[in-house]
């Protein structure tokens, strides 16, 4: 630890690595609407008026010092008005760092981005007998859907793999165009719940959850609803 910041040696295919972590209290930590941005080595930055080029519409701007990783960097826009939550890739380039759009003359987060990644275990039917939770793994269980109980969610996206089946991808924005207000960020702060159709037996899906958005996707709980049936057998 040292000036705020955690160095880590590790390994990585047979060599060592640095890296650098920057700590920092929630109270230093840029929100929106009390949401944090999701953004590694986050930090602000403020454009010229003369860093957008109409030829190729794109801005660039010199790159900050600190900016080592090679993770793909982001660039957030966290100030009020109508650009609120405004979200690019950001391109290296050399010493400058690249931005489709006009971002000119202004102030906004950039900041590596990293994947939040849930996957969830199968399910099977679960009994409770006082502080005991029982598994039924043998019975015959077809899972008809899973519904997500989100908190702060802004866009998350989800794999279900099947057994001899192509994984199905789908990515969920939680708040569409025209169904927000104005100046505000795309962002749900209230309880949703998401449902996602699987009609599969339980051991033959697996499903997936993640985010690499800098918006917040805040998993609560999850319920499943389908067909179980124990094959009536007597066990000893």
């Amino acid at each position: 630890m040292q000036d705020d910041n955690l160095f880590v040696v590790v390994r990585n295919n047979n060599k060592d690595q640095l890296l650098k972590y920057s700590v920092k209290m929630d109270a230093n930590t840029f929100a929106i609407a009390e949401n944090r941005v999701h953004l590694d080595h986050l930090m602000s930055v403020t454009t010229a008026s003369n860093t957008y080029n109409a030829t190729t519409k794109k801005t660039t701007f010199p790159k900050p010092t600190g900016i080592e990783s090679t993770n793909q960097l982001a660039a957030y826009d966290v100030d009020s008005g109508t650009e609120l939550g405004r979200y690019a890739l950001i391109t290296i380039n050399g010493s400058n760092l690249e931005i489709d759009g006009n971002w000119s003359s202004q102030t906004f987060l950039i900041g590596h981005q990293f994947t939040m990644e849930v996957k969830l275990p199968t399910i099977y039917y679960v009994t409770q007998s006082g502080e005991t939770f029982k598994a039924d793994t043998r019975a015959s269980t077809i899972i008809h859907r899973v519904k997500f109980g989100f908190g702060p969610v802004g866009i998350y996206e989800t794999t279900l793999a099947r057994t001899g089946r192509v994984d199905y991808t789908e990515v969920f924005e939680i708040t569409t165009a025209d169904t927000y207000k104005a100046n505000a960020a795309a962002i749900v702060d209230d309880n949703i719940i998401r449902t996602l159709p699987i009609y599969d037996r339980n051991i033959n899906a697996l499903l997936t959850v993640k985010s690499t958005h800098p918006a917040p996707a805040t998993l609560h709980n999850m319920v499943w609803e389908g067909v179980y049936n124990n094959k009536f057998y007597e066990r000893v």
